[in-house]
């Protein structure tokens, strides 16, 4: 996500067939996979990796080449890495707070999607993910945040007036909104907080209240970078949306053991600053009471300033989130019940050739060292 809303635009390169991986899985991991059940809740040490999330490239909405192949993509997702949520961008807002480009060609997608689902007697969640940079964006300001919110309600409701959805056969089941960067500064943080519960309250409105939403997260810190969240703006956002989606990655780290080690930190303190568990669940910081999970990004993205793929990769992403957990865990921390998956970014053809995830590389690691399956 930092620099890269380039992938609104179509990437570069041939689309090639999605592989697919056909595996026997354990009954017990089949268990439920309906539905977005960890098997973990608050309140619960225990953990299960069989929830999982990837966000989709852009061209999914835009090119045929690429909705056609939905049904590749959904097999592969729920058969052999467990990814029941689905972030599709469907493009960057401008300064009023309205999106950019032809949104109603994701009837295509969703259409494709629905097919295949009742084929096979499941369903994803899929969200639509909104990009937004600050200062280009203020949300800050009332009209723009008033214009951000009905577009939201454009996308989950075929029935609202300019519907981006009009005539699809399902909607998307949640919204996410990528604000970036929005580390230290109450301001921005807080209108933030109110957009979110402005779209709680226009989704009602239309009568869509059980839509889903998420924000991505900045890294977690405690410096005054732009570019990281506080303990206490994990805790204070926690309350106000379903999902809370970690950028765990773009540090600059250039040793994978490295990454590991940063990745276990992230998580831990992402986890126990959700829970309430960082002040001890204090007077001030009672655990949560609607639901929150929390995912962590694992980077599969071309190499840029700040990513270096040889070290933040799968692999030690991997590595370092069960190690975090293994602890939290093992000490009864119930912030380890706050966690949901695992999210890879980003999913594009799966060929790798544009540097995003690759099925032989990427989405491999991904089975074998975070499934623990082949």
């Amino acid at each position: 996500m930092r620099n890269k809303l380039a992938m609104t635009r179509k990437l570069l390169g041939t689309v090639r067939s999605v592989g697919v991986v056909c595996l026997l899985w354990p009954m017990w991991l089949l268990a439920g996979t309906g539905d977005s059940s960890s098997g973990s809740s608050p309140g619960s040490a225990t953990v299960r990796y069989v929830n999982n999330g990837t966000w989709l490239d852009y061209a999914y909405l835009s090119e045929a080449e690429y909705w056609t192949n939905v049904p590749q993509v959904a097999t592969q997702m729920r058969d052999s890495c467990h990814v029941s949520y689905w972030f599709l961008n469907v493009g960057s807002m401008d300064q009023t707070g309205k999106l950019k480009g032809g949104v109603s060609n994701v009837v295509h997608f969703l259409d494709t999607l629905k097919g295949w689902e009742d084929q096979n007697h499941y369903r994803f969640k899929v969200f639509a993910w909104l990009n937004a940079n600050r200062p280009k964006v203020d949300v800050t300001n009332p009209a723009v945040r008033a214009n951000m919110v009905e577009e939201c309600g454009k996308l989950v409701s075929t029935n609202v007036p300019n519907s981006y959805i009009a005539g699809a056969n399902r909607a998307f089941d949640g919204i996410q909104l990528d604000y970036e960067p929005c580390g230290p500064a109450d301001n921005v943080f807080d209108s933030l907080v109110g957009f979110f519960d402005q779209v709680h309250g226009k989704l009602v409105a239309i009568g869509m209240g059980s839509t889903l939403t998420s924000f991505t997260a900045e890294k977690y810190g405690t410096n005054n970078s732009e570019w990281v969240w506080t303990p206490q703006y994990y805790y204070d956002m926690a309350p106000h949306l379903d999902l809370l989606c970690a950028m765990t990655y773009d540090t600059g780290i250039k040793v994978g053991p490295e990454y590991q080690d940063w990745m276990e930190y992230q998580t831990t303190n992402i986890l126990r600053a959700v829970s309430g568990k960082w002040w001890g669940n204090d007077a001030q910081h009672p655990p949560p009471t609607n639901h929150v999970k929390v995912m962590i990004g694992f980077p599969a993205f071309p190499n840029s300033t700040w990513h270096t793929n040889a070290a933040e990769n799968v692999i030690f992403a991997s590595s370092g989130v069960k190690a975090a957990l293994a602890t939290l865990s093992g000490r009864g921390d119930n912030s380890a019940g706050y966690f949901e998956g695992a999210a890879v970014y980003a999913h594009s053809d799966g060929t790798g050739t544009n540097g995003y995830a690759n099925n032989g590389t990427d989405w491999r690691w991904f089975r074998e060292q975070w499934l623990g399956t082949r």
